[in-house]
Parts: structure tokens; C-alpha cells; sequence
């Protein structure tokens, strides 16, 4: 497998931006998503399909997701009293 295959089998990508300061954000892929929110990987892409949940597009169709959105949809479905992870079993 070349470098790009091991890139892409990598659960949590990180992408810096400068903006003054340079910024970090770090990206999940869907699989990684899932596991943070305790649900299915059919459901997250669900998600993002409606909108409930932002994506980033790669130039091959691959869905990535921001950490901080990710927490914040978190909270909300703690809020209707479901149940995710804590961020720590990441």
C-alpha cells in the first residue's frame, strides 16, 4: 500500500489553517464520527445528508468532519437524552 492508501486508512485527519494565527482543526472521517456518537455509520452519513450535521468533501467523495461540530451535534442528542461516548474513548 502506498503513502496515499495509509493516509487515507488514518481515522482522524488534521488539517492547519492560518488565519493570523495559525489554527488547527482536526477532522473525523465517518467511521470515527460514528464511534463518538455511539451510532451507526449509515446514520452519520444520514446526518450530514440532512443537514443536521456539517461535512467537508474530499476531491474523492469522502466525508469529513470537523471535531468541534461533531461535539456540539454530541450535546445535542444528549440534550433529547440520548447517549454517545465520551470523547476520551476516541
Amino acid at each position: 500500500m502506498g503513502i496515499w492508501g495509509k493516509l487515507y486508512h488514518l481515522m482522524i485527519l488534521t488539517s492547519s489553517r492560518k488565519k493570523g494565527n495559525a489554527m488547527n482543526e482536526t477532522f473525523l472521517m465517518v467511521s470515527a464520527t460514528a464511534r463518538a456518537l455511539n451510532r451507526s455509520t449509515e446514520s452519520v452519513r444520514q446526518y450530514e445528508r440532512t443537514g443536521k450535521l456539517p461535512a467537508i468533501r474530499t476531491v474523492d467523495g469522502r466525508r469529513l468532519f470537523r471535531k468541534s461540530d461533531v461535539e456540539a451535534f454530541a450535546k445535542t442528542l444528549k440534550g433529547r437524552g440520548e447517549k454517545g461516548r465520551k470523547w476520551t474513548q476516541l
